[in-house]
Parts: C-alpha cells; structure tokens; sequence
C-alpha cells in the first residue's frame, strides 16, 4: 500500500487513474475530501526509506470530480476536466502549473455554460502543438454529445450529432 486516504486533507475516494513523471512521481484525484470536502489533486512521492509521501497539489472549494486521468504537457503541466464545477457548475478544463517553491499554481482553461454542452467526460488529449480535445456528455441544445478543443490562443467547440436521438 502506497497511501491510505484518510477522507479529511488529503482526500478521499481516489477517482481517477494515475499518471507519473519523470521522477516516478504518481498524480491523481480524490472525488471527496480535502479542506472543503470536495476532490483534490494530490502527487504521490516515493522517499529513501521506501514508503510514499503524498501532497495535495490542488483542493477543490465547491462542488467537482475529475474526470479521466490527469495529463501532461512537456513543460510538466498538468490538465484534467472537472464535471460540475466551475460558475455554471457544468464542469472546467483546469490546468496545474509547478512552480519553482514546490507549489502549483490552478488556472481554468474553459468553463462550461452549458452551450453548446456541459459535463465533461473521460481523458484529455494533447497534440504536438498542445491543443487539448475532450468529450462531454451532456448538451442543453439538443445535441447528443460533443467533441472540444482547447488552444493556446483560443477556445472551439464542436458539436456532434448522434444518428440515433436519444441514444449515448
């Protein structure tokens, strides 16, 4: 056993897949806990003697999960989506950047407002010019799902049309 969370600081639930670094290091979320008693994003530290050290990197102060396992950039960034957050609480792209003092700093990269979708779902993907895409599951304007892409300068959303109404 690597950590046991203990449902209080550090997290509860461990809701996402692992992602490591470089150094071995492991990244993930919680679905409850932290501070406020929503999710975190904690990192996983092996030390000399052989056990594991966690951090929480980021703790959620309203209503989140993460989806999908977090991802990297090459310059050690770190992304993931939140469904139910944000103002709208209809989910973010968040972005986690290390800071030279061990600390990291959160920027949301996208809110949802519902239009033309909210909710997203599932891993993040980062292309070689660091364009990010991702799904969402649900949309206000009668739409059954759409696909997104996230770039440096701006912010498209792709609806898609499913052949079958009413079906996922």
């Amino acid at each position: 056993m690597l950590h046991s969370f203990s449902g209080l600081n550090d997290g509860a639930y461990p809701f996402t897949g692992l992602v490591s670094d470089a150094s071995g290091g492991l990244y993930g979320a919680t679905n409850a806990g932290g501070p406020a008693g929503f999710c975190v994003v904690f990192k996983l530290t092996s030390n000399s003697k052989g056990t594991w050290t966690e951090k929480v990197l980021h703790a959620f102060r309203s209503v989140a999960v993460v989806h999908g396992t977090p991802i990297f950039d090459a310059g050690g960034n770190l992304y993931a989506n939140v469904a139910f957050g944000g103002s709208a609480s209809d989910g973010t792209v968040f972005k986690l950047a290390p800071q030279s003092n061990g600390s990291w700093t959160y920027s949301v990269l996208h809110t949802f407002v519902g239009k033309p979708s909210e909710s997203p779902i599932g891993e993040l993907v980062m292309d070689l010019r660091g364009h990010l895409y991702g799904l969402t599951e649900l949309c206000r304007s009668g739409c059954q799902g759409v696909v997104f892409e996230i770039t440096q300068s701006r912010e498209s959303l792709v609806a898609l049309r499913s052949p079958a109404r009413g079906r996922r």
